[in-house]
């Protein structure tokens, strides 16, 4: 039968503390694996969470940008409107500078109210997906 100092064919003092050396590099090795996996989790987890946020500001933006296409139509409209309204004003029996110039302060003002609701907007969908 073999004998521990057979086994170890050498010194048994420094073949012990040749394996515990190993044994604490390995759970060295052990505690850095588990430090490494912890980091893993809250890293994925932070990645689920952003992708949530991602997803909640597509869906927002994908609203925002629904009701400015809606506004754009509303606005289109009113400009339209205000355009009709100008072709039905009484044809002046000659072009009068004063007839010219309330013509284009109507057209004007028509197109300054829908800069300005755009604007209003453009600042709305700003505000939302700017933090």
């Amino acid at each position: 039968m073999m004998g521990l100092r057979d086994w170890f064919a050498g010194d048994p003092a420094t073949e012990m503390q040749r394996l515990r050396a190993r044994v604490r590099e390995l759970e060295g090795l052990v505690s850095e694996a588990a430090e490494l996996g912890e980091r893993l989790d809250r890293e994925q987890a932070a990645r689920v969470r952003l992708g949530q946020q991602i997803d909640r500001e597509r869906a927002s933006y994908e609203l925002t940008a629904a009701r400015i296409r809606e506004l754009e139509a509303l606005l289109g409209e009113r400009e339209a409107s205000a355009l009709d309204k100008l072709t039905v004003l009484p044809p002046a029996r000659s072009t009068s500078p004063t007839a010219e110039v309330l013509r284009e302060r109507a057209r004007a003002d028509a197109l300054a109210l829908r800069v300005e609701e755009l604007q209003a907007a453009n600042l709305r969908l700003y505000k939302i997906h700017i933090p």
